[in-house]
């Protein structure tokens, strides 16, 4: 399929995603929490999508299927925003445990992959990136255990410290 009508009309197209963009944020802004919400990114991409969709028929003849699917695809945003709504603004979410348990579970966890590097570094060979090559070394590692789990740890520990409130 040629796409050359994207790049041929590339500001009016920027110029209905945008619109799009701004119609969505309005119709989802009690339910969207932060820029990064994947609300937000859902109607961003969204926007994007439709504006594709709705500059096609511009350049080529489209059957009534793919209407139909670009009316159901509006229908599904607006049916989601009118369900969506809330009586209140939705709070952003955070850790609600004591300072002091999450500073032993971060530091638990911190310890666990500083571990995991001094003995795999020093007494075996560390893969580090994780592919069908460094799945052969796995068995090279002293700790195979603590290889495979140091991927989830970091990220527990991400979401730890950007759901905290301590600084």
């Amino acid at each position: 399929m040629d796409m050359s009508y994207l790049a041929s009309s590339f500001f009016t197209l920027v110029a209905i995603a945008t619109g799009l963009y701004l119609l969505l944020f309005l119709l989802y802004r009690r339910s969207i929490i932060s820029f990064s919400d994947p609300l937000n990114t859902g109607a961003l991409l969204l926007a994007c999508y439709l504006a594709g969709a709705l500059m096609l028929p511009s350049v080529l003849t489209v059957n009534w299927s793919y209407v139909c699917v670009i009316i159901l695809t509006v229908v599904f945003a607006i049916v989601g925003a009118i369900f969506s709504r809330s009586r209140s603004p939705i709070e952003a979410p955070r850790l609600k445990v004591s300072r002091r348990h999450q500073l032993l579970f971060t530091t638990a966890l911190t310890g666990l992959l500083i571990v995991n590097l001094i003995i795999n570094q020093i007494f075996g060979v560390i893969p580090l990136l994780h592919g069908t090559q460094s799945r052969a070394e796995y068995g090279t590692v002293a700790s195979p255990t603590l290889m495979l789990i140091a991927p989830d740890l970091a990220t527990i520990l991400i979401l730890v410290f950007l759901l905290t409130e301590m600084r």
